[in-house]
C-alpha cells in the first residue's frame, strides 16, 4: 500500500496515528494538535513559516539520525524540546525551528530503544532562518504501514459480510468503491488509540495479505472480529502531509 507521510505524526497516525520504519509500532503514543494555549515560542523567520504558526526556535544542543528521522534537541525559550523530522544536515549551535503542531507523548523509538516523554514531529526544519528541503524516505515514518500483518495473533476464518465486501475486493476495485458506503468484516491486527482524536484500527481477513485501515471513535483491541461500515476514501489527506491512499474514516464498528 503506497502511503505518504511527510514527517508530521498524525493514528496515527492511528494512528498514525501510527512510528518510523522501526518506530511504527509505538502503541502507547498519543498525538495532540496544538492550539492557542501551546507554550511554544513564536518568532518571525522570513517567509519560512505559515503566518501565525506557532513553533519552537532555539540553538541546537543535540542531534542524531535514526530510523529515517533526524532527531533534534533545541534549547527554546520554553526549555529543552525534542523533535523528529526529515533527514537534515545540522551542526551544534545551529538555530533550529519547527512547528509545534504535532506533539506525540510517551513515544518509544525502537530504532533507538529509547522513550521520549514528549517529542514533536515536524514536516520540515528551518535552520538559521532557512527552510531545509525534505530528504526522508517516503513512508519511512508512517505508523500505519499495512503491507505485513501487524500482530502475531493467528488469523481466524473471517466470513465475508452479508451484502458487503472483503479486503481484496476493496483493494482491487478501489476506484469503484471510492466515496461509497462499504461493509467489511475483519480481524483487528493493530490498534493505535487517540491519534488526532480518533482510534486507528488495522483489520485483515482471509482474502488478502494486506491490512485495511479505518479510523473510528469506537474501542476495540487486537484479535477482535469487527464489522465495519463507512465510506471508502482514497488518497485521504489528514493534514500536515499525512496521506493514506485507502482508508475508511469515521467508521461504524460493531464487535462480534
Amino acid at each position: 500500500m503506497k502511503i505518504q507521510y511527510i514527517v508530521a505524526i498524525s493514528l496515527v497516525s492511528a494512528l498514525y496515528i501510527t512510528a518510523c520504519s522501526d518506530d511504527k509500532s509505538a502503541p502507547s503514543a498519543s498525538v495532540q494538535s496544538q492550539g492557542n494555549n501551546q507554550a511554544a515560542t513564536q518568532s518571525t523567520l522570513p517567509g519560512n513559516m505559515p503566518t501565525g504558526a506557532k513553533y519552537f526556535v532555539g540553538p541546537l544542543t543535540e542531534t542524531f539520525n535514526a530510523g529515517g528521522y533526524t532527531y533534534v534537541k533545541v534549547a527554546s525559550a520554553s526549555g529543552d524540546v525534542w523533535a523528529a523530522g526529515p533527514i537534515t544536515p545540522l551542526k551544534q549551535g545551529d538555530k533550529v525551528s519547527f512547528s509545534s503542531k504535532m506533539l506525540m507523548k510517551n513515544f518509544h523509538s525502537k530504532a533507538l530503544n529509547r522513550d521520549f516523554k514528549e517529542i514533536y514531529f515536524a514536516k520540515s526544519f528551518s535552520v538559521n532562518g532557512m527552510r531545509m528541503s525534505m530528504t526522508a524516505k517516503t513512508g519511512a515514518e508512517n505508523p500505519h504501514k499495512t503491507k505485513a500483518p501487524q500482530t502475531n495473533i493467528a488469523l481466524k476464518q473471517i466470513k465475508k459480510a452479508e451484502q458487503g465486501q472483503n479486503i481484496a475486493e476493496l483493494i482491487s476495485s478501489e476506484n469503484n468503491f471510492r466515496g461509497k458506503q462499504v461493509k467489511v468484516r475483519g480481524q483487528v491486527s493493530k490498534v493505535t488509540n487517540n491519534i488526532m482524536g480518533v482510534n486507528w484500527v488495522h483489520i485483515r481477513d482471509n482474502s488478502s495479505q494486506k491490512d485495511l485501515i479505518i479510523t473510528t471513535r469506537a474501542n476495540t483491541e487486537p484479535g477482535n472480529t469487527i464489522l465495519v461500515k463507512g465510506k471508502l476514501a482514497l488518497n485521504k489527506d489528514f493534514g500536515n502531509g499525512f496521506v493514506i491512499d485507502r482508508v475508511i474514516p469515521d467508521a461504524q464498528v460493531t464487535v462480534e
